[in-house]
């Protein structure tokens, strides 16, 4: 109260927006605000003297003072540090060995030109990051600037199996090590309270972060030792359908295998180890509902959605509470449906009868998927080649190519999302895959590029390996859509094995010499072309594998995939998507 009392009394102090004085930003150059905020923090520090530190990090958002005072302070970023550099002062004086911390973060995630006091503590974002920069290069910046660093990390776990960092256990292993690497002293990291898919990977990131040195074997074990001791073998494969490094599409057959793993288990259970196993259970129902609700849609499957999650809301093995604030993920505005419901209630199950049904109602595929080996050479297919050889997507995506060792151009745009054009330059890096290397490793950058700007232009960039062969190159906007575009005469692929891609493009892939069927994962529409250029399979709001039966002559050649909007993944043919239907990259073996 005091606060707001001070802020009616000097509306000076507050950030001017667009003539106003108002918001929840600062007038960092002003000296009474700079005053008062010091002696906030103190107060904040004697009120709380066991805290690792006072947090002084800007509020969310934008709306950063435009008075020309804090124009001639310098960026976002100076005036954070500047402000946070005044508490730390204040702080120091009123209790030696004080901390106050901020974030490198949206705005203010570029390092400052300003110095930085040493008893301030920075955790770099590794997310939302401006002008261009990447979290590698924020991390190494700051940590020229810093004292003590640390690391704001985003571990979540979404609803589907394997999706979301806090799902992929040797992921989080190889992210604490490369912070460690880089000298950071702390982490924090949002989460969900989703406690089946990141059981593993919470566990052994705690573990990890307390105890860098630790086995994560040996860490993983004593967790399916003392948590699952006479059902360790089949609760080791439950978790492993639900590791996000090897991620599963949601499915009927990934449903009977979770559904069989734990009836083997629960009669080996007593006690606290057979309640845990009917726990997840519970989970399980929730992705079949999911599923259900994927594939069908209809507001029955959505409302069984619902009081499947709150069916298992006591154990927190998904994040419920999300499943009313977020119901437009699922399609639905929150008033229609899950505002409505009665989310007080408790619900009670018969977990046993659950898990019968369960194994009942789902089978697993009808086939084996086969796993290609990556070393990949060209294919020839004598198709026309095509007018343009490009994707388009978001973020981070990687593509195969195959180089004859000389210069090339290509076209990208970046930008395609006007209202995202703050993300920065689009970052290009060619890595080089065995062949001759000057540093002795399987993979070397041989190219780096971030000159292409996000202005929805196209732009030519010439892209220069150092020998011939197989490359991977790698895009990086950001997340503001961006247009790769490959010389039409280029073997060109995106790899889709273990990922979840999801494209609106037309794709060719290779189907094997001998192969009879070919099954396949979709999650949308698509059309199958055979070799001949007619229709094998039109599929459309399809979710979930199928094994279609090869035409006679259609083996040992390239088909397509016409108009895809989802997620396509062959699964008895390499997982390759290729971009140019004249020459595609083949594992070596099927050539």
């Amino acid at each position: 109260q005091a606060e707001k009392a001070f802020f009616a009394e000097h509306p000076e102090c507050l950030a001017l927006v667009k003539g106003e004085r108002r918001g929840d930003k600062l007038c960092i150059s002003n000296p009474l605000l700079r005053e008062r905020f010091a002696a906030w923090v103190v107060r904040r520090q004697a009120e709380h003297p066991d805290a690792f530190a006072v947090s002084v990090d800007p509020s969310d958002g934008g709306e950063w003072c435009e008075c020309p005072a804090c124009a001639k302070l310098g960026t976002p970023s100076d005036r954070a540090v500047i402000l946070a550099n005044a508490a730390a002062k204040a702080c120091a004086a009123a209790k030696p060995g004080s901390r106050v911390s901020i974030l490198a973060y949206n705005l203010h995630s570029p390092p400052p030109s300003v110095p930085v006091e040493p008893n301030v503590f920075v955790s770099v974002a590794n997310g939302f990051i401006r002008e261009g920069w990447d979290f590698d290069r924020l991390l190494a910046e700051w940590g020229k600037r810093v004292g003590t660093l640390g690391v704001r990390e985003y571990w979540y776990a979404r609803y589907e199996p394997g999706s979301g960092q806090a799902t992929d256990p040797v992921g989080l292993c190889r992210m604490i090590a490369k912070y460690r690497a880089a000298n950071a002293s702390y982490l924090n990291a949002e989460g969900d309270d989703a406690w089946a898919p990141a059981m593993i990977g919470y566990n052994l990131a705690a573990a990890l972060l307390w105890n860098p040195a630790a086995d994560p074997k040996a860490v993983v074990s004593d967790f399916f030792r003392t948590a699952f001791p006479n059902t360790g073998r089949p609760m080791r494969e439950f978790f492993r359908l639900l590791d996000g490094g090897r991620r599963r599409p949601l499915s009927e057959d990934l449903l009977a295998r979770m559904y069989g793993a734990l009836a083997e288990a629960l009669p080996q259970a007593s006690g606290g180890e057979r309640e845990r196993i009917l726990q997840l259970v519970g989970y399980t129902r929730f992705c079949e509902r999911l599923y259900l609700f994927q594939s069908q849609g209809s507001d029955a499957n959505f409302t069984a959605l619902l009081e499947s999650a709150m069916a298992i809301k006591p154990y927190r093995m998904v994040h419920t509470l999300c499943l009313r604030r977020r119901a437009k993920d699922f399609g639905k505005r929150p008033g229609e449906i899950a505002a409505a419901f009665d989310w007080k209630t408790p619900r009670t199950n018969d977990w046993e009868k659950v898990l019968a049904e369960g194994v009942a109602a789902n089978h697993r595929l009808n086939f084996e998927p086969i796993d290609f080996s990556d070393d990949l050479v060209p294919f020839k297919t004598g198709a026309a080649a095509p007018e343009k050889c490009a994707l388009r997507s978001r973020s981070r995506q990687a593509f195969y190519l195959w180089s004859d060792g000389k210069p090339f151009e290509m076209e990208v745009t970046g930008g395609l999302i006007a209202w995202y054009r703050n993300r920065g330059n689009v970052r290009l890096s060619l890595v080089q895959i065995g062949g001759e290397s000057e540093t002795g490793e399987l993979e070397t950058e041989v190219f780096a590029d971030a000159s292409v700007p996000p202005d929805g232009e196209p732009h030519r960039v010439t892209v220069v390996p150092k020998h011939a062969g197989l490359h991977r190159l790698v895009g990086n906007d950001g997340g503001d859509n961006t247009s790769y575009a490959f010389p039409t005469n280029m073997a060109v692929a995106v790899p889709v094995k273990g990922g979840m891609p999801d494209f609106r493009s037309s794709f060719s892939f290779f189907v094997p010499k001998g192969a009879k069927t070919f099954g396949f994962y979709l999650k949308g529409n698509g059309a199958l072309i055979g070799p001949d250029g007619k229709v094998v399979e039109s599929l459309r709001r399809h979710n979930g594998h199928k094994l279609i039966d090869v035409p006679a002559g259609a083996d040992g050649k390239a088909w397509r995939i016409r108009d895809q909007i989802g997620v396509f993944r062959p699964l008895t043919a390499p997982a390759l998507l290729n971009l140019n239907p004249s020459v595609l990259l083949v594992p070596k073996e099927c050539k």
